[in-house]
């Protein structure tokens, strides 16, 4: 399966060992094909370093460790599709990168979803999924 993680995910896999960190771990293993967008990137390091006070260092070890196991895809721009504009760029590079689910735990990034879990901006469908709906 090809997925892309969110930055809350990716924060949550940073702090903590719970359910959040399994879909990183499997993208880690080689267990699913994963990606992660230029946006996003930029996002982790400016939440990582301004909220949650971490060494610019550390943050950079681990984006150093994601980009060795995570594919990259750049962010491109589309119609608003999410209630938040800033999870646009998301959105759009998980259309650009074929990807087959976006792991996420944000509310505006999961409410344009339709009852199959599908979004389909421009006829290019993906999941939009939680991480215990990917872990099931």
């Amino acid at each position: 399966m090809r997925l892309s993680l969110d930055t809350n995910v990716l924060i949550s896999a940073y702090f903590w060992h719970g359910t959040e960190r399994r879909p990183l771990w499997d993208c880690l293993r080689g267990s699913h094909e994963c990606y992660i967008s230029d946006y996003v990137i930029y996002e982790l390091q400016k939440v990582l370093i301004g909220k949650f006070s971490l060494q610019e260092e550390s943050v950079e070890r681990y984006l150093s460790v994601l980009m060795t196991f995570l594919g990259l895809i750049h962010t491109e721009s589309g119609p608003e599709v999410s209630r938040d504009p800033k999870d646009n760029p998301i959105l759009w590079a998980c259309a650009k990168g074929n990807v087959d689910a976006l792991i996420t735990g944000d509310g505006d990034l999961l409410s344009p979803r339709n009852d199959e879990k599908l979004l389909c901006p421009e006829n290019s469908c993906f999941k939009v999924l939680r991480t215990g709906e990917v872990l099931g």
